[in-house]
């Protein structure tokens, strides 16, 4: 019975050697695992939620967004009594250049023995319907990929801040904008870069095939994209990077070049992380609202553990005018 087998999973000294090694052989046949979330609805631990990231360990550090966002994210979770662990799952894995199975995913998720996990960044499109499946719940920091999914998120405004950020260069007299964009696959890197185009559609401003350039997020990336708009025979006043670190290479190389800032190029950032910057001038940038897309996430997380529905959300960002436009 079940009370049998919790007895002696729970409390083997109270049961006899036989029935504890019958109960063990059952398990192994089975391939049973205990289930940590009725543990915790049975207030015998705290509820444990796994922090997921697709990146490599240092990856994620190098970022100082996500390095920003775990920090801040880690307590809010210990302060309401979740016990916490970091879970990365690089995108290759499986095998290099092998796409994830749904069936190996599942395995994956199901192995982690935790209540709940709450994704960071955005997870290959072949896992969603493994996490629709896997009946834990999930939440995520960052919209799907999929239009399908029915995973709920709490995320940055990412179209809005862009075109905030290019409706301010544009009101300081700016008209030849460039745009450092990123990778296709994520929402945040399309929403942001969907932001500046429908701007400048709107500000009835042209929007040049030779202005846009992209990068990875990081800081070579945003030099190397940086030189790669120098090289080209074409006038730009201004460059809006959809991450600060981008921001802070394009800035860096204008820098060595004497390229006075913001007056002969204004430079706008995104995410208001300013780790990275070694200049004299403070980068104007596009804050994200961590603490509260933490809060937000970290209260949906109770609802769902209680077996509520939650809905997406999107957080506000707000522009830092600072020096640098």
């Amino acid at each position: 019975s079940e009370a049998t087998v919790s007895r002696a999973l729970n409390n083997p000294e109270i049961v006899t050697p036989e029935l504890l090694k019958r109960v063990n052989e059952s398990i192994r046949a089975l391939k049973y695992r205990p289930n940590p979330h009725a543990k915790s609805l049975a207030g015998l631990t705290s509820p444990s939620v796994g922090i997921l990231l697709f990146n490599e360990v240092g990856e994620v550090f190098r970022s100082p967004f996500w390095a920003q966002a775990i920090s801040s994210l880690y307590p809010s979770l210990l302060s309401r009594d979740f016990q916490c662990s970091l879970i990365f799952q690089p995108k290759n894995l499986f095998g290099q250049n092998q796409k994830i199975s749904k069936t190996s995913f599942l395995r994956f998720l199901r192995t982690r023995y935790v209540d709940a996990f709450i994704i960071l960044g955005f997870p290959p499109l072949e896992t969603l319907e493994a996490f629709e499946e896997c009946n834990i719940p999930i939440l995520m920091w960052g919209r799907p990929l999929s239009l399908n999914s029915n995973i709920a998120y709490v995320e940055t405004d990412n179209l809005h801040g862009a075109a905030d950020a290019v409706n301010y260069l544009i009101d300081k007299g700016r008209s030849k904008i460039a745009l450092i964009s990123a990778r296709s696959d994520s929402t945040g890197s399309t929403d942001r870069s969907q932001g500046y185009l429908m701007t400048l559609e709107r500000r009835g401003l042209p929007a040049d095939e030779q202005l846009i350039v992209h990068g990875n997020y990081s800081l070579e990336s945003g030099r190397s994209a940086m030189r790669s708009l120098l090289k080209r025979s074409i006038d730009f006043d201004s460059i809006f990077a959809i991450n600060d670190s981008m921001a802070f290479g394009a800035l860096e190389v204008l820098a060595d070049l004497k390229i006075k800032v913001p007056k002969k190029i204004a430079i706008v950032g995104f995410d208001g992380v300013q780790s990275e910057n070694r200049f004299s001038q403070d980068l104007t940038t596009v804050c994200i609202d961590i603490q509260t897309i933490c809060n937000l996430l970290v209260d949906k997380l109770g609802k769902v553990l209680n077996g509520k529905s939650v809905k997406s959300e999107l957080v506000p960002a707000l522009l830092l005018a600072r020096e640098t436009a």
